[in-house]
């Protein structure tokens, strides 16, 4: 039996001959949900969106209704009006966990980091075990650089999901960072014995053996990375560790590779690597 938040009826609720809806109105909801669907699949967001609407308008206490029309706003880079279709849902069920899950998801993607963490409360606080509040918890805590209670959120989430791997990766990314470096060690190296092309653990091996000062382990990883995935991010991590160990030439080489395929604007991190490759072409001169 689901909760109402999820458009259904608990088992333990009567109901009168009167309340029940006319099975046509029922059937035209069905049948619109349908053509709904049909046209997010195909692509077409800005219909699917309109069909959303009027199911919103139809069966305003069915939660998945605003989801949907979130997650289509969202495909229409309309973050925006998403946040606020969820926020509407919200308040008619503020226990419905589809609700608070996209919407910390949505929160998160659009930098508002304290109200994802809000949610992400607010749906712990409701089921202590719920695995989408504890993650979202777990993210706010690590981008904020708050590695133990980070940890400990995405060690929770782990005993509900132990096999989902993005919470594995942060989850031992968290333990390197608290110094842990053998329990994050030992994490990677099932994430790799499961997985030996996923660039990201390549990645994140590099920055565990760089702080544990193994620089040749850090660039043997990080090279790793690059081959498996090369992107403007493993060219930077990867020309970090090659000025680390004095290999400038090749340093040089990656961080103009980071700088012509990054498609950040004037970031800080662009302005450094840029006053960065300028330091170290004076120094092979």
């Amino acid at each position: 039996i689901r909760d109402r938040s999820l458009g259904y009826v608990g088992a333990g609720e009567e109901i009168s001959g009167e309340d029940l809806p006319d099975p046509k109105d029922k059937m035209d909801e069905y049948m619109l949900m349908f053509r709904a669907t049909k046209l997010e699949m195909k692509g077409k967001y800005e219909e699917a969106i309109e069909k959303y609407r009027e199911l919103i308008r139809l069966a305003p206490d069915v939660s998945w209704y605003y989801v949907n029309l979130a997650m289509s706003l969202g495909k229409s880079k309309r973050i925006l009006e998403a946040v606020q279709i969820l926020e509407q849902g919200r308040k008619r069920m503020p226990e419905s966990m589809g609700i608070l899950s996209v919407l910390g998801l949505f929160y998160m993607h659009s930098g508002r980091m304290q109200d994802a963490f809000a949610v992400g409360q607010a749906m712990v606080a409701i089921d202590p075990q719920n695995f989408d509040g504890l993650a979202i918890s777990g993210w706010v805590y690590d981008a904020e650089g708050k590695w133990e209670e980070a940890a400990r959120a995405f060690q929770k989430a782990l005993e509900i999901e132990p096999e989902n791997r993005p919470i594995r990766i942060r989850y031992a990314y968290a333990l390197g960072a608290l110094g842990r470096y053998q329990e994050a060690l030992d994490v990677y190296y099932k994430l790799q014995q499961e997985a030996p092309d996923d660039s990201k653990v390549y990645s994140d091996l590099g920055i565990v053996y760089t702080s544990m000062g193994n620089f040749g382990l850090a660039r043997e990883n990080l090279k790793k990375a690059v081959d498996l995935n090369p992107s403007p991010e493993t060219y930077l991590s990867y020309s970090a560790i090659l000025e680390r160990v004095g290999d400038l030439e090749e340093a040089i080489r990656y961080l103009k590779l980071y700088l012509s395929t990054t498609k950040e604007g004037d970031t800080p991190r662009k302005l450094n690597a840029e006053k960065a490759l300028r330091v170290w072409e004076q120094k092979v001169r």
